[in-house]
């Protein structure tokens, strides 16, 4: 990885709600379906999922998605457990898109999950 890095959103918006890649969940959601589905990584090599979580003791696990031009599908990828305010680092290199799909929700309190992704990029 290059020593300077410059992260900036995956999702345009003028804020931090506007960008959100998975906004208020509070129920499992849908696994992607078509190539178009998830965001485009434009070409990153690194990428920052940052979630931020509420409820009484909140987990969610997030079925990570891959989406390559090469076979032309989605592919399964890491499955996380979020129970707090987390950020993970992925090398995505050749990956074209990525989806997040809330599969399972457990928690007192009406947990409540909110991600963005953030793009790395050697300045």
């Amino acid at each position: 990885m290059p020593k300077k890095v410059l992260v900036r959103t995956a999702v345009p918006g003028d804020t931090a709600s506007a960008r959100k890649v998975l906004a208020d969940i509070i129920a499992p959601t849908a696994a992607p379906a078509v190539p178009g589905d998830g965001i485009l990584l434009t070409r990153n090599e690194y990428i920052h999922v940052l979630f931020d979580v509420s409820g009484t003791t909140p987990n969610f696990y997030v079925q990570m998605w891959w989406y390559s031009p090469i076979s032309g599908i989605w592919h399964l990828g890491e499955y996380l457990s979020v129970n707090a305010n987390d950020i993970s680092t992925f090398e995505v290199q050749g990956l074209d898109r990525l989806a997040l799909q809330v599969v399972n929700i457990t928690g007192a309190g009406t947990p409540t999950l909110n991600a963005w992704v953030g793009l790395v990029v050697p300045v």
